[in-house]
Protein backbone atom coordinates (compact mmCIF):
# COMPACT_ATOMS: atom_id res chain seq x y z
CA UNK A 1 0.00 0.00 0.00
CA UNK A 2 2.75 2.74 0.32
CA UNK A 3 4.16 1.96 -2.70
CA UNK A 4 0.76 2.68 -4.55
CA UNK A 5 0.48 6.09 -2.17
CA UNK A 6 4.34 6.92 -3.25
CA UNK A 7 3.54 6.84 -6.58
CA UNK A 8 0.56 9.06 -6.59
CA UNK A 9 2.13 11.61 -4.63
CA UNK A 10 5.15 11.29 -7.55
CA UNK A 11 2.51 11.64 -10.60
CA UNK A 12 0.73 14.83 -9.02
CA UNK A 13 4.10 16.37 -8.86
CA UNK A 14 4.95 15.19 -12.10
CA UNK A 15 1.66 16.47 -13.35
CA UNK A 16 1.93 19.91 -11.34
CA UNK A 17 5.23 19.92 -12.84
CA UNK A 18 4.23 19.62 -16.47
CA UNK A 19 1.37 22.12 -16.04
CA UNK A 20 3.59 24.83 -14.96
CA UNK A 21 5.65 23.80 -17.68
CA UNK A 22 3.01 24.09 -20.51
CA UNK A 23 2.35 27.30 -18.72
CA UNK A 24 5.41 28.67 -19.29
CA UNK A 25 5.71 27.62 -22.40
CA UNK A 26 2.38 28.85 -23.47
CA UNK A 27 3.80 32.76 -22.17
CA UNK A 28 6.55 32.21 -24.00
CA UNK A 29 4.59 31.62 -27.47
CA UNK A 30 2.41 34.65 -27.07
CA UNK A 31 5.93 36.10 -26.88
CA UNK A 32 7.49 34.66 -29.74
CA UNK A 33 3.84 35.67 -31.66
CA UNK A 34 3.92 39.08 -30.99
CA UNK A 35 7.50 39.43 -31.98
CA UNK A 36 6.74 37.62 -35.02
CA UNK A 37 4.49 39.63 -35.89
CA UNK A 38 6.43 43.12 -35.35
CA UNK A 39 9.29 41.60 -37.89
CA UNK A 40 6.35 41.04 -40.63
CA UNK A 41 5.40 44.37 -40.27
CA UNK A 42 8.65 46.15 -40.45
CA UNK A 43 10.18 47.81 -43.53
CA UNK A 44 13.26 50.00 -41.90
CA UNK A 45 15.43 47.16 -41.67
CA UNK A 46 17.41 49.46 -38.84
CA UNK A 47 14.23 48.69 -36.85
CA UNK A 48 14.42 45.02 -36.67
CA UNK A 49 16.93 44.61 -34.15
CA UNK A 50 15.64 44.96 -31.50
CA UNK A 51 12.73 42.56 -32.56
CA UNK A 52 15.14 39.87 -33.27
CA UNK A 53 16.97 39.77 -29.86
CA UNK A 54 13.31 39.90 -28.36
CA UNK A 55 12.24 36.71 -30.27
CA UNK A 56 16.18 35.31 -29.78
CA UNK A 57 15.90 36.09 -26.02
CA UNK A 58 12.35 34.21 -25.74
CA UNK A 59 13.26 31.09 -27.91
CA UNK A 60 16.30 30.85 -25.37
CA UNK A 61 14.15 31.03 -22.40
CA UNK A 62 11.31 28.32 -23.33
CA UNK A 63 14.50 26.13 -23.77
CA UNK A 64 16.31 27.50 -20.70
CA UNK A 65 19.71 28.34 -21.89
CA UNK A 66 20.29 31.34 -19.79
CA UNK A 67 18.86 32.38 -16.42
CA UNK A 68 17.70 35.80 -16.93
CA UNK A 69 16.94 36.14 -13.15
CA UNK A 70 20.33 35.48 -12.20
CA UNK A 71 21.81 36.87 -15.20
CA UNK A 72 23.92 33.56 -15.48
CA UNK A 73 24.55 30.38 -18.19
Amino acid sequence: MEKAETLLVRDDIGRETFLKIMERFNSRQREINFELEALKNEEDISKLIKPVINLLMSLDRIFGFVDYDNRRL
